[in-house]
């Protein structure tokens, strides 16, 4: 029965660790997918040599 109660809880300690890593990746996507957007839209440079 001891047995039992280790594996529940290394399983629920693992469950929260993955969850914590998915928040995580969830963050750095939208950081990601923010900082490609205001780059897209930043004005675009005119060369010298159209004068």
């Amino acid at each position: 029965m001891e047995d039992v109660k280790e594996e529940l809880s290394s399983y629920l300690q693992d469950k929260k660790l993955l969850k914590d890593k998915e928040a995580d990746l969830e963050e750095l996507i939208t950081k990601a997918t923010k900082i490609t957007t205001e780059l897209s839209d930043m004005p675009k440079r005119n060369s010298r040599s159209s004068r």
